[in-house]
C-alpha cells in the first residue's frame, strides 16, 4: 500500500520503490522524479532487458475514477500515435494497488529546458527553427488524435541523438492536465511553469489546444533570445497587460518575420491564435535550414549520467528558471465591443483593419474659364418732362412738345394753330 500507516494520508512514492517490480515485468532501479500525485523512475523491463521509464500515479487519484479514467484515455490514444517527434508509449495499466501506470520508452538526452539552460543568451535561429518545428509536428499529430497536452512546458520535451546524429525533439508527457485539477493550488502551482500558461489557463483554469500554442510561442521566444515574454506569467486579470520586446530587436540575426509568428501565438484568447500547429509551422518553413542541426550542437554540456534529470516530469515546484526582464511599455488590454461575458465565451480581441492600398486618383479635367459676360448696356430712362424744362411751343410743331409726343395746352398758343 501508499500509504502511512499512522495516519492513513498518502506518502510519496520515492526510494522506497527501487528494488520493487512493477505489473510482474517492471523492476525499478532508480527514481527519476516525485510528488504528493505520484513519481517516475527508471526501470528494466525483465522480458525484453530494455531500459523504460515507468510513471506511477499514486492509488488515491486512480481511486477517483473522474480523474484517473480521462487522464488514461488520452494517454491510451497517445500510446497509439506513431510519429518521430512523439515519446513511444509500451503499456498502459493498473497495478495491484489500482495505481495508473504508464511505461514509455527511456529516453536519453536533456529535456528542452535544459537545452534553453545551456543556450542562455538564444540559440541561432536555424536551429531554433528545427527544434521548433519538429516540437509542432509532435503536437500536430497528438491534437490530430483528438487530445491535447493542456499544461506543456519544456520539461515535458526531450531532445535525443537520432541515428545520423541529428538532435530529434519527443514529446513525452500527456494528460497531466486531468491530475492537476485534483490538487489544491499550492500544490498545483509551480512557480517555474506559470510563465508558459495560457490567460486562461491562469484565469479560469481553463485548457484547449489554443493553450498548447501558447506554450509553444513561449517556448519559441526563449530558444532565439534566452528570456523569457511573461518572467512572472500573465496576471489572472489585469488592467494593462506588459508589452514584451519583438526577438528581432534583441536577437539581431533574427528574420522580423518571427516577431509575428510570436506575437500570433501568445495572442491573449485562443481564438486569434494559429488555429492548429501545422499553421504555426507553416509560418516559418520558409526559414527551415537545408540541413539538420547536430545533437551536439544543441547540447553540447550533456552527458548521460543514468537520466536522472531527464525524466522529472512529476516533480516539486522549484524556483523559476532565471530570466532577464525585459524593459517594456505597458498597452492597454484589449477590450472587444461583443459583448458575450454572459455566456462564458471570452471576448473578441479587436484586431486592427487590414489596411487596403489607397485608389488611385484620377486628376480632376481642367476647368475651362468661363467666358467673361459683358455687362449689359445701360438702358437710360426715357427723359421726362417737367414745366420746367420745356421750351416754348413752335408754332412749326402747332403745339407738340418738341421734346416729347405729348400736348401741352397750357402753352399760350392760339387753339386754331393745332
Amino acid at each position: 500500500m501508499h500509504f502511512c500507516p499512522a495516519t492513513g494520508r498518502p506518502i510519496e512514492l520515492g526510494e522506497r520503490m527501487v528494488g520493487q517490480t512493477i505489473l510482474g515485468r517492471f523492476r525499478i532501479d532508480a527514481v527519476l522524479g516525485g510528488s504528493s500525485i505520484g513519481g517516475v523512475f527508471r526501470a528494466e523491463d525483465t522480458q525484453t532487458g530494455q531500459m523504460v521509464a515507468l510513471k506511477m500515479l499514486h492509488p488515491s487519484l486512480g481511486r477517483n475514477t473522474e480523474l484517473a479514467e480521462p487522464y488514461m484515455a488520452d494517454v491510451r490514444v497517445y500510446a497509439g500515435l506513431a510519429h518521430p517527434n512523439v515519446g513511444r508509449v509500451i503499456l498502459v495499466d493498473r497495478d495491484e494497488s489500482g495505481a495508473p501506470v504508464v511505461v514509455r520508452e527511456y529516453l536519453r538526452g536533456p529535456t528542452l529546458e535544459q537545452v534553453m539552460l545551456t543556450h542562455a543568451g538564444g540559440m541561432p535561429h536555424p536551429g531554433a527553427v528545427r527544434l521548433l518545428t519538429g516540437l509542432l509536428g509532435g503536437l500536430d499529430a497528438i491534437h490530430g488524435a483528438g487530445i491535447y497536452n493542456g499544461d506543456l512546458t519544456p520539461r515535458d520535451i526531450f531532445v535525443v541523438q537520432g541515428e545520423n546524429g541529428e538532435a530529434v525533439v519527443k514529446i513525452a508527457e500527456i494528460g497531466e492536465r486531468h491530475i492537476k485539477s485534483a490538487l489544491s493550488p499550492e500544490e498545483a502551482e509551480k512557480p517555474q511553469d506559470r510563465p508558459y500558461q495560457a490567460p486562461e489557463q491562469i484565469r479560469d483554469g481553463k485548457t484547449e489546444p489554443g493553450t498548447d500554442i501558447f506554450a509553444c510561442g513561449v517556448m519559441f521566444y526563449r530558444l532565439l533570445t534566452g528570456r523569457l515574454p511573461y518572467p512572472e506569467g500573465i496576471p489572472p486579470r489585469p488592467e494593462k497587460i506588459p508589452a514584451f520586446e519583438d526577438i528581432s530587436l534583441i536577437n539581431k540575426d533574427v528574420p522580423k518575420a518571427f516577431d509575428y509568428t510570436v506575437r500570433r501565438a501568445l495572442a491573449l484568447f485562443p481564438r486569434d491564435r494559429f488555429k492548429t500547429p501545422a499553421m504555426m509551422a507553416d509560418a516559418i518553413k520558409s526559414f527551415m535550414p537545408p540541413d539538420t542541426i547536430r545533437f551536439s550542437d544543441a547540447a553540447p554540456n550533456y552527458t548521460d549520467e543514468g537520466g536522472t534529470a531527464s525524466h522529472a516530469a512529476i516533480e516539486d515546484g522549484g524556483a523559476p528558471p532565471q530570466a532577464v526582464q525585459v524593459p517594456f511599455d505597458e498597452q492597454s488590454l484589449p477590450v472587444s465591443t461583443d459583448d458575450r461575458s454572459a455566456s462564458g465565451q471570452e471576448p473578441a480581441v479587436q484586431l486592427a483593419p487590414v489596411v487596403q492600398p489607397a485608389p488611385v486618383v484620377q486628376p480632376a479635367p481642367v476647368v475651362q474659364p468661363a467666358p467673361v459676360v459683358q455687362p449689359a448696356p445701360v438702358v437710360q430712362p426715357a427723359p421726362s418732362c417737367s414745366p420746367l424744362q420745356r421750351p416754348p411751343c413752335s408754332p412749326v410743331l402747332r403745339h407738340r412738345c418738341p421734346r416729347c409726343p405729348r400736348r401741352h395746352p397750357n402753352c399760350g398758343a392760339p387753339e386754331g394753330n393745332g
